[in-house]
């Protein structure tokens, strides 16, 4: 059996905010691809917002008014 070794040197999206709430079953991850993930309970969903937004920054104060909102309880800005 022959091994394929590849060197990808590909840049991973890095993390520009993260929210968290106090027992960390939810995590919010904006990235700087202007997407961001949602964790719960241990369930990942990635969304691309590059169709709304130019810029991640932009996306951090779409998730912060989301939380302002109420759409996510108990969520506070860790990173």
């Amino acid at each position: 059996m022959k091994v394929q070794v590849t060197n990808d040197m590909s840049k991973l999206p890095g993390i520009i905010a993260m929210y968290q709430n106090a027992n960390k079953t939810i995590t919010i991850k904006v990235l700087d691809d202007v997407s961001y993930e949602i964790t719960r309970d241990g369930h990942t969903l990635k969304t691309n917002m590059s169709w709304r937004y130019l810029v991640g920054s932009q996306l951090v104060k779409h998730i912060e008014n989301d939380i302002k909102d109420g759409y996510y309880k108990g969520v506070k800005r860790v990173a």
